[in-house]
């Protein structure tokens, strides 16, 4: 009885824990930086800003800090019920145009900022940039090849191409992206890089998206040739899809199944759902005359003509046309250029009972 007891009270005991931790998550997650002003990455601030502000995701402790920066501050307040922290600036030291201002929370993994429950700020970096011209915009990015969000990309892609608004300094970049080992070059006016793919040999991931960071949180290397640096700046494409799907027979010259045809026909034509790979293919049980093919520019319709013009076809005749059948080797078989079969095809049509004069 007394086991019996104990067990349950354990298992009372357990039910409890789990049900205390589940109802109170809260207490073991990290704080984090909601937001900051001037906004982390600017780079129009006011060489007369007087306070930075970083309001936080809870109540911090606010007895324990840990702050590296170029920022010359001299004082700091805690504020809205310590969610948020105020960095006044020493007065006495301007800041300086074209400089831009980091600021460390908790370098290098130092628990110095901490919650009321003292869990631990993680290492967050912050900055904003005075222009060095106030009157010069910073320079942004216009447009990008590929487009922005652009899908179905060729994975034989070459080149991608960033155009900016202002001319840049080519001295200075930093790309954060998954995109394939690029060679980097400039235009003549510093306006449009362009990242080149090294191997070409081999093609980009199918369906797969490609990220681009530039000056991404806590980079400054791209800037225009006033010094001004570019706002991070993101974009994506994502490439085609395997083409899985295998081509077809849209129509044919005689139609199928088309009767009266005349006997002086010259050429048949088979017109395909999509480009074929011209390299392969053949028509195969056929009884029309010994012919010749040839492929439309697009590589949509095969055109069979006739090599004897002066032969006539039989009156009357049944002629039939096989495209890949069963008894008929791979290395000849109808295909897309993705390499996706065409399926078992026929057709056929009769000529007209036409006899020729004695």
């Amino acid at each position: 009885m007394t086991k019996k007891v104990f067990l349950n009270s354990l298992l009372v005991f357990i039910y409890t824990v789990v049900i205390f931790l589940s109802c109170n998550t809260d207490i073991y997650a990290e704080p984090t930086v909601v937001s900051t002003v001037p906004a982390n990455g600017a780079t129009d601030v006011s060489p007369d800003l007087e306070m930075v502000t970083i309001h936080f995701s809870v109540s911090m402790d606010p007895s324990s800090r840990s702050i590296t920066s170029n920022f010359p501050y001299s004082s700091w307040t805690w504020t809205e019920n310590d969610t948020v922290l105020n960095l006044i600036k020493n007065t006495q030291i301007p800041l300086s145009k074209g400089e831009t201002y980091m600021i460390m929370l908790n370098p290098q993994g130092i628990a110095g900022f901490r919650d009321a429950q003292f869990n631990p700020l993680p290492e967050t970096t912050l900055y904003f940039t005075v222009p060095r011209n106030e009157n010069a915009p910073p320079p942004e990015v216009v447009s990008t090849t590929p487009a922005n969000g652009e899908t179905n990309i060729s994975k034989d892609l070459q080149t991608v191409s960033i155009r900016f608004s202002n001319p840049m300094n080519p001295s200075y970049s930093n790309i954060v992206s998954n995109f394939p080992a690029y060679t980097r070059s400039w235009s003549e006016n510093n306006t449009v890089l362009n990242l080149t793919r090294n191997d070409l040999s081999t093609s980009l991931q199918s369906a797969f998206t490609y990220n681009f960071s530039l000056n991404s949180t806590g980079s400054i290397f791209f800037r225009d040739n006033e010094g001004n640096p570019l706002a991070n700046t993101t974009f994506s494409f994502t490439t085609e899809a395997t083409d899985v799907t295998p081509p077809y027979v849209i129509s044919t010259t005689p139609a199928n199944g088309a009767k009266n045809v005349s006997r002086d026909l010259q050429s048949i034509s088979i017109r395909f759902s999509e480009p074929m790979n011209p390299g392969f293919g053949g028509v195969a049980n056929s009884n029309f005359p010994e012919a010749s093919g040839s492929w439309s520019e697009n590589y949509t319709v095969l055109t069979r003509t006739k090599k004897d013009s002066t032969a006539r076809l039989y009156c009357g005749g049944l002629y039939s046309f096989e495209l890949n059948p069963s008894l008929v080797t791979d290395p000849f078989l109808f295909r897309d250029t993705q390499g996706n079969l065409l399926p078992y095809t026929t057709f056929s049509f009769i000529t007209a009972e036409e006899y020729d004069e004695n």
